[in-house]
């Protein structure tokens, strides 16, 4: 049974940090699309709140918890097209990492560019497999 619909019924925004939190949480133990739902929670919230340069930033995130469910489903493609949609949004809103709270959000978009360049370069999905990409929220 799927839970409320956040574009219905959006998340207050009190309820951001934790939600970010819990993104995290789940994206740091590889559990993308949980990481995904409750990150879409948030930006819900924030999108309902007017606050554009926190939900930019916070679609980029969703984008990337995406592409990285795609490629261990194998969907190159999906990953591909969902990681340079996901690193757009995160490089075009550079005032949303201070907006969320987020920090080092410059080194972990580095460690994506990276990833994702590697990943279309070698095409061997193993090189990102072994590395841990941790998500900069205190």
């Amino acid at each position: 049974m799927k839970g409320p619909d956040p574009r219905k019924d959006p998340a207050p925004v009190g309820e951001v940090p934790s939600l970010l939190r819990h993104g995290a949480v789940d994206f740091d133990a590889r559990r993308f699309w949980h990481a995904h739902e409750s990150w879409e929670s948030a930006w819900h919230a924030l999108r309902g709140a007017g606050d554009t340069e926190a939900a930019g930033y916070l679609r980029g995130m969703i984008l990337v918890a995406a592409a990285l469910e795609n490629a261990t489903r194998g969907k190159e493609n999906g990953f591909k097209r969902q990681m340079a949609e996901g690193l757009y949004a995160l490089r075009t809103h550079p005032m949303g990492p201070a907006r969320l709270r987020l920090t080092q959000a410059g080194a972990w978009e580095d460690g994506l560019v990276l990833l994702y360049a590697d990943a279309c370069r070698r095409l061997d999905w193993a090189v990102w497999n072994a590395v841990e990409w941790k998500v900069p929220i205190s």
